[in-house]
């Protein structure tokens, strides 16, 4: 077991690198929503950037808005495994299933600040917040669109 952990965990951090290369010229835009494992309690005001600071969505696939930032987040905060995986690209959401590992501690507190998104064609970064919990802290959550939905695939601290 701790060798296919090292190995999913070595996984993660190469596609976090490669996706962190690939996003890193890409302006960044800001709202705020927040997430709790105990309560799932989002709320979220949302200040759009200007169009012309954001790359866009490659053809076919969904804005990337406030309301599925706030899906992702309550998603990833949820003590049930299977919600957290609904959320998740397909590769890491098998990886958990396998290890039938969940992606947050229970009673961890998640903040997106979905004015920080970055999109990039098929990708995008939003930076988030954990406020409590043993991955407490600021993070970068990687997304990809996958089957018509943005999805994480990766995360990496801030």
């Amino acid at each position: 077991m701790p060798r296919k952990r090292l190995l999913i965990g070595v996984g993660v951090i190469v596609i976090a690198v490669a996706v962190g290369l690939l996003a890193w010229s890409v302006p960044r835009q800001t709202t705020s929503g927040t997430a709790t494992s105990n309560g799932g309690t989002n709320s979220a005001t949302s200040t759009p950037p200007p169009p012309s600071t954001l790359s866009p969505p490659a053809a076919g696939v969904p804005a990337l808005t406030p309301a599925r930032l706030d899906e992702i987040a309550s998603a990833l905060v949820s003590t049930d495994p299977a919600t957290q995986r609904t959320v998740l690209a397909a590769a890491v959401a098998d990886s958990l299933r396998q290890g039938n590992q969940q992606v947050l501690p229970p009673g961890s507190d998640l903040q997106v600040d979905p004015a920080t998104q970055h999109i990039d064609n098929l990708t995008a970064t939003v930076d988030a917040t954990i406020t409590s919990g043993a991955a407490a802290g600021r993070w970068t959550l990687e997304l990809l669109a996958e089957a018509n939905h943005w999805v994480v695939y990766a995360a990496g601290r801030s």
